[in-house]
């Protein structure tokens, strides 16, 4: 399940939409930016780290990424590479939905490489075309705790916009899968 978003800058009118979060098929997914990363067709960045760590993932989740340096916005899967702790023994195949099995296929979900003694960022998937520099991650969780933290509950979120910079504001949400 996952959430879409419109962010909107209520100072110069820039706006950006994006389903972000995990959807039904999310196995086939990450099954399929699995294959396209070790073919090269996601850079070679991630070709080479999945050539050096065979037990490597990926973080496929849909998310809003921004530039820290020049706040350019984009929307699409995280990419960041994750390397298995060695100590931790693999988990079985399991079942991401009783609705779609998908017994068959082999994923790491982006909730198990958030558990820092299963797995540890080797780097960030995408470098700014504008600047060079790492780009961050801006999840679907991270828009909601404004707007569910007792102190602020605004729709007001931490996203700076790239045209003007003043921070952009929740136009909308729905709910995917």
């Amino acid at each position: 399940m996952g959430t879409g978003y419109t962010l909107q800058c209520r100072k110069c009118g820039y706006e950006i939409s994006a389903d972000l979060g995990v959807g039904f098929f999310f196995p086939r997914a990450y099954q399929q930016a699995m294959k396209a990363g070790r073919a090269g067709k996601l850079g070679k960045k991630i070709k080479q780290f999945l050539r050096e760590h065979p037990d490597g993932a990926l973080d496929v989740e849909n998310v809003f990424l921004q530039c820290p340096e020049c706040g350019m916005l984009e929307k699409g899967p995280d990419l960041s590479m994750y390397v298995r702790n060695p100590d931790v023994p693999r988990r079985e195949k399991g079942i991401w939905s009783v609705a779609a099995p998908f017994e068959d296929v082999d994923y790491v979900s982006p909730m198990e490489l958030k558990e820092e003694q299963t797995y540890t960022l080797y780097a960030p998937g995408h470098i700014c075309e504008k600047c060079g520099k790492p780009m961050k991650s801006i999840t679907d969780n991270e828009l909601m705790r404004s707007r569910f933290d007792k102190e602020k509950e605004t729709d007001r979120t931490e996203v700076s916009c790239p045209e003007c910079g003043d921070l952009l504001w929740i136009a909308e949400i729905g709910m995917w899968d």
